[in-house]
């Protein structure tokens, strides 16, 4: 907990931008990024303190951000030349893990998307060693290493999505699944909405609440069903506060609906309130 505490006066700003800066309103507190080649997250923060991968993610996932992902060649230079000339020359964090106890199925956790760039040392993974990784920052190679999730302490830094490209209105039609869904109006999010799920036949649906931040009288209410012997949905959990890194899974049905209720002022950072959620189908038959 000092860590964390601590952390928060080590971050730092690649540039400096204005209130009226088109830059503010796309990332807020993080940093527009130069030429990203997913569009979609330009904003960045960069940590300085070292701590264990595991405790990264959360920091990052505590903003709304995750440990960055690298989409191509050109991404991953770009982020070796912001780490070194941050000093970061002993290695950081990277987004990259090994979801599954398959050590050739890697993701990137901002997504669950499989690596499009790969740049191992020595082109391969060191088994047993552990299943997070790292950037060797040393080098201009750049390349990168397996690592334990909980032990290793490196900086590392956090990246984001563009703000202006969230809807201020409920969807018209359901998310996909493996897909980020973020409240209405993020990161200030004042409109009621709901969102309804439906897995295949034989599956349940897995949701996850990547993060969400705000007060103890806006909920976010999970429900399942409706399901044979009853017409309506039937209520699971209602969250409050600030809820991080947790999974909910329908037991009874494919069917699971999610309703945001604000009520009150965000507890983020400047009032920030809202939820970046993800819905995925497991397999596995409900019960009937």
């Amino acid at each position: 907990e000092v860590e964390m505490r601590a952390l928060l006066c080590t971050a730092l700003l690649i540039t400096s931008a204005t209130p009226d800066d088109p830059a503010v309103a796309k990332c807020g507190d993080y940093t527009l990024m130069e030429n990203p080649t997913d569009g979609t997250k330009p904003c960045l923060k960069i940590y300085t303190d070292p701590l264990t991968w595991d405790q990264t993610q959360h920091k990052c996932a505590s903003e709304f951000a995750s440990l960055i992902s690298i989409n191509s060649p050109e991404e991953e230079k770009y982020f070796w030349r912001t780490a070194v000339s941050n000093k970061m020359v002993e290695g950081m964090h990277i987004g990259a893990h090994q979801l599954t106890d398959d050590i050739s199925k890697w993701t990137w956790v901002d997504g669950e998307v499989p690596l499009d760039v790969r740049n191992w040392t020595n082109s391969h993974l060191v088994p047993g060693i552990g299943k997070c990784s790292a950037m060797q920052t040393d080098s201009t190679y750049a390349t990168w290493i397996n690592e334990d999730c909980d032990k290793t302490k490196l900086p590392f830094i956090c990246r984001r999505i563009d703000y202006t490209t969230v809807s201020k209105d409920c969807p018209i039609k359901a998310p996909n699944a493996g897909e980020d869904i973020f409240s209405p109006g993020f990161p200030n999010s004042d409109t009621p909405c709901s969102y309804d799920f439906v897995a295949a036949k034989l599956h349940r649906i897995q949701l996850e609440v990547i993060t969400m931040v705000a007060s103890h009288t806006d909920l976010l209410e999970i429900w399942e069903g409706p399901y044979p012997n009853h017409t309506y949905p039937i209520p699971l959990y209602s969250l409050n506060g600030t809820n991080i890194g947790v999974k909910y899974e329908s037991v009874l049905s494919n069917e699971m609906k999610v309703v945001w209720k604000p009520n009150g002022r965000g507890d983020g950072r400047n009032g920030e309130k809202g939820f970046r959620i993800r819905y995925t189908e497991v397999s596995g038959k409900y019960h009937d």
